[in-house]
């Protein structure tokens, strides 16, 4: 279908206005993206699902360290990578409690970071592993929100 040009600002003779596909070809677009925007939902919704806390073991995928694929034989310190979304102060606590009982020792936090550990793992809590204290455990456990530099809440106090 011919537009006359004095409908249009540039002007310079006719233009020809193409009428869009409505059969196989329209059909066939939409199938496309129907299909694209499927396999997009379901990618989205299968990678967003949180991991759960994890010791982080620095060499445990170097295969040139010494002592790969072992346990080790003692260790002082211990790592636990979370998300604050996935986990809570005491499960991270007690995972690190766990690790260190393994070597009959005793977790005391020592502090907390970010990006050390995978992405959505953001947030590590390290623990210092000492002796065993008689007369009980002293416990001590994460901030219960991200230490992320910045952000304006202060953490508690420390109890004497």
């Amino acid at each position: 279908m011919a537009i006359p040009a004095s409908k249009y600002k540039h002007g310079g003779g006719m233009r020809v206005v193409e009428k869009r596909e409505t059969g196989y070809e329209g059909r066939m677009m939409r199938c496309r993206q129907v299909l694209f925007f499927a396999v997009l939902l379901i990618t989205v919704t299968g990678c967003s699902a949180l991991p759960d806390p994890y010791i982080y073991r620095p060499n445990e995928f170097n295969r040139t360290a010494a002592g790969f694929g072992r346990e080790p034989e003692n260790i002082s310190e211990v790592t636990v990578c979370y998300n604050i979304h996935t986990a809570t102060p005491k499960q991270v606590r007690r995972m690190a409690e766990a690790e260190c009982a393994k070597y009959g020792k005793n977790a005391k936090f020592r502090r907390q970071t970010v990006l050390n550990c995978q992405l959505f793992n953001p947030i590590s809590a390290e623990y210092t592993c000492g002796p065993t204290m008689s007369g009980g455990s002293q416990r001590s456990e994460p901030y219960p929100w991200s230490y992320i530099p910045g952000d304006s809440r202060l953490p508690p106090a420390p109890v004497p």
